[in-house]
């Protein structure tokens, strides 16, 4: 259900998670932001605005939604991606790592404002908070209900 990414972070005992969408055009915000998604209301609420689908559905019985997003980057080669370890628990907190990453040196791209952002599917576990984190960075944390 969550494919390698997911199966490799449950046998170490820790939720799943999974990409659900990248690049969804997150420009009807503007600004950069992190958010959490814990029901179908938000979410669906989110998506319209953007005009956006996912492309499986979420059970939010068992999953969250995570959007991570970096703000307007120069050009479209900029990305969004899970740290080598995307999930680590500390007690009642499930730490999850992504990080803004630049184009490859010397690689030539256009120069063309982009606003990537990222949808993740974050299996629900006996944590109560999660926190998104880059490096020792904390972007953002969220209490779950």
């Amino acid at each position: 259900m969550y494919g390698l990414l997911g199966l490799l972070t449950a046998c170490k005992g820790v939720p799943a998670i999974e990409p659900l969408a990248y690049v969804v055009p997150c420009e009807a915000e503007g600004a950069a932001g992190f958010m959490l998604h814990s029901d179908s209301t938000s979410l669906t609420s989110w998506l319209q605005a953007r005009q956006a689908v996912l492309a499986k559905p979420v059970d939010f019985q068992r999953e969250v939604v995570l959007i991570a997003d970096f703000g307007e980057q120069p050009n479209p080669a900029w990305s969004i991606a899970l740290g080598d370890i995307p999930v680590r628990l500390d007690g009642s907190t499930a730490r999850v790592e992504v990080s803004l990453k630049p184009p490859p040196a010397g690689r030539r791209v256009i120069q063309q404002l982009s606003h990537p952002c990222a949808v993740y599917r974050l299996e629900r576990s006996a944590y109560r908070r999660i926190e998104l984190v880059d490096g020792e960075r904390s972007l953002a944390s969220f209490e779950l209900d």
